[in-house]
């Protein structure tokens, strides 16, 4: 039927994830990278908390550091690792060797 005018409203919510950078969090570098063991956390922050996750976005395992994160248990592959502090989030992707 031709002629005829519809309409349509829409509230899209975008839930941000894995995919956030804020403020100081976006200082976070860590290395080595690729890694074996014990990887070193340099930016500016006092505290974190964090979540490592595998691929397939399964939590691995959770924690909080100030310095440093050990993945000596972790089999070899890519993770990401969801770090948090007041609201603000940052992610970075490691490999594991």
């Amino acid at each position: 039927n031709y002629g005829n005018i519809s309409s349509c409203d829409a509230i899209v919510t975008v839930d941000a994830g894995l995919g956030v950078d804020n403020i100081s969090l976006n200082t976070i570098r860590l290395h080595p990278n690729p890694t074996s063991d014990i990887i070193n956390i340099s930016g500016n922050f006092s505290e974190l908390s964090f979540i490592v996750y595998d691929l397939l976005g399964k939590k691995i395992f959770k924690g909080n550091t100030s310095r440093i994160i050990d993945t000596s248990n972790l089999d070899k592959g890519i993770y990401l690792i969801e770090f948090s502090s007041t609201n603000q989030k940052a992610v970075r992707k490691i490999i594991k060797n």
